[in-house]
């Protein structure tokens, strides 16, 4: 297995979207299914929460402290 990434003390909640059957989440899906319990392991006090709807394009939200999340597209990294 890959190494885990550790989290920094300023993230405090990863918020994934995605598809649960569209082809573009399935490389989402996949990481979720393989490092998920590494990650949480890893970064015990992190808030993971994971989204599913149907037609939606994947994407990450990271949430630093009370600020407005950062959010990025995640369907061309599992291409």
């Amino acid at each position: 297995m890959a190494s885990v990434v550790k989290f920094g003390p300023k993230v405090k909640e990863l918020r994934l979207l995605l598809s649960q059957t569209a082809a573009s989440s399935r490389g989402a899906r996949e990481f979720l299914s393989k490092y998920y319990e590494g990650v949480k392991n890893a970064n015990p006090g992190l808030k993971i929460l994971i989204r599913e709807a149907k037609h939606i394009s994947p994407k990450c939200y990271a949430r630093y402290g009370s600020f407005f999340p950062a959010v990025i597209s995640i369907s061309l990294f599992f291409m």
